[in-house]
């Protein structure tokens, strides 16, 4: 695909990964609905076409060159002195810089090897399909269920990021699954991407010292106190863990010479010393696994009713405060969403609202409450919906709510049998 191709001649240009913006695109459209699981090229230049114009910086001149505005030189130019906010002349200045740090300069860079640096960096990228299944195996083997990894310790590609021991200490005691996982992009193949999990003294054990600077054997025995796996999928079932380690050399954090069966040297990192890997990032498993409880339904998944009283009760025990719904009949993004309350959540009474009458009393999109497509937005509290309406009597959830502008016919209601969405079920969250 020729825009394809010139979204990653931005993207070079600009000093940026042609996958690492590609991704962004991606996680854009799907947030939209553009795409689902799989998001073609062609849904992705859909999706460009239609929202480039929204969007600033090096990922809103990706998708304007994507949508076609980078077809020529000047179209490209312009497009790069939009994102980074500089003269051409600067730009050019910076493009040089990077040509004659990668070898294209003998002396001083010419255009011609500018542009053949630019050539080979985008030629590099790969293909649509092979950055497609990047991406697809990346979704795979990094997300955890229903949540997301908190970036606590970097240099390198991810920036300088440093929690402090207390800080990442408490976040990953606090976690539900005790897993950290490392990201190395100049590592060995096995070691680019490894996962770390807690068995004993889940919280109890702090792990910024050892993971940072000195990887110690104290209360840290491999297959004892903790395993290493190579992807999170193994992590998760605790299948295929390593069975080398070593220990206790000052200054050498994680892995020092861990190995899937025999020691490899070269593979840990530290921030004492300048020795040892030098981009690295280490991100802790933020996921939470709900409970849903079916408190309300009808049509295809059965009748269910627990009450006012019952439900009520549920919801204010919740420690998500959270409200699933599926709609079989329903538009495609409102098929799955999810309700999360902000204010009195343990003396709000969502029953009513849910079922027959949607209000705005204590019930104000993103003041009182947020609507989301996924559990994972909903935990983060990331990508809510931007449009609500209310005060429909007899109209039960969500009115025309919708992810930016109101969309009707998607509610359900029990209060009369010929009108709204016939099969439709609510569950609440009531892992406590």
């Amino acid at each position: 695909m020729k825009d394809l191709r010139a979204a990653f001649k931005i993207a070079t240009i600009l000093g940026v990964s042609p996958q690492n913006l590609y991704a962004e695109a991606v996680s854009e459209a799907k947030k939209l609905n553009i795409c689902s699981n799989r998001c073609t090229p062609v849904a992705l230049q859909s999706w460009a076409r239609k929202h480039a114009t929204t969007l600033d910086g090096k990922l809103g001149a990706f998708a304007r060159a994507l949508a076609g505005e980078a077809s020529s030189p000047q179209g490209v130019s312009a497009l790069v002195v939009r994102a980074v906010g500089k003269k051409p002349e600067e730009v050019m200045e910076d493009q040089a810089i990077l040509a004659k740090k990668a070898g294209f300069c003998l002396h001083a860079c010419t255009q011609r090897d500018i542009d053949r640096w630019i050539a080979q960096n985008a030629e590099k990228s790969g293909s649509v399909a092979s950055l497609e299944k990047q991406q697809q195996m990346a979704e795979k083997a990094t997300t955890p269920h229903g949540g997301e990894w908190l970036l606590a310790l970097g240099k390198g590609t991810c920036g300088q990021k440093d929690l402090g021991a207390t800080a990442f200490d408490r976040a990953f005691q606090a976690t539900r699954s005790h897993i950290i996982k490392r990201v190395c992009r100049d590592c060995a193949p096995r070691f680019k991407v490894m996962y770390y999990k807690r068995l004993t003294k889940l919280t109890t054990f702090k792990p910024y010292d050892y993971i940072a600077n000195n990887w110690k054997s104290q209360d840290n025995v491999l297959n004892k106190d903790f395993a290493i796996y190579s992807t999170y999928a193994d992590a998760a079932r605790g299948q295929k863990s390593w069975k080398f380690c070593n220990y206790n050399k000052q200054g050498i954090g994680f892995p020092r010479d861990c190995g899937p069966k025999y020691p490899t040297g070269g593979q840990w990192n530290s921030w004492t010393t300048n020795k040892g890997q030098k981009d690295v990032c280490f991100y802790i498993d933020q996921s939470v696994k709900p409970k849903w409880r079916k408190a309300l339904s009808k049509g295809a998944f059965g009748k269910t009713d627990l009450g006012a009283t019952a439900f009520n009760r549920a919801f204010s025990r919740s420690k998500t405060h959270m409200i699933k719904r599926v709609c079989k009949g329903c538009a495609k993004p409102y098929r799955v969403l999810y309700y999360k309350r902000l204010t009195k959540v343990s003396s709000f009474r969502p029953y009513d609202y849910m079922k027959n009458n949607w209000r705005r009393r204590h019930n104000v999109i993103n003041k009182d409450f947020a609507i989301y497509s996924s559990f994972s937005d909903a935990a983060r509290g990331k990508n809510a919906w931007k449009f609500c309406n209310y005060d429909g009597a007899g109209i039960g959830f969500p009115r025309d709510c919708g992810v930016r502008y109101p969309a009707g016919g998607q509610w359900s209601t029990w209060a009369s049998k010929n009108k709204g969405q016939k099969d439709v079920a609510f569950y609440i969250d009531v892992r406590k």
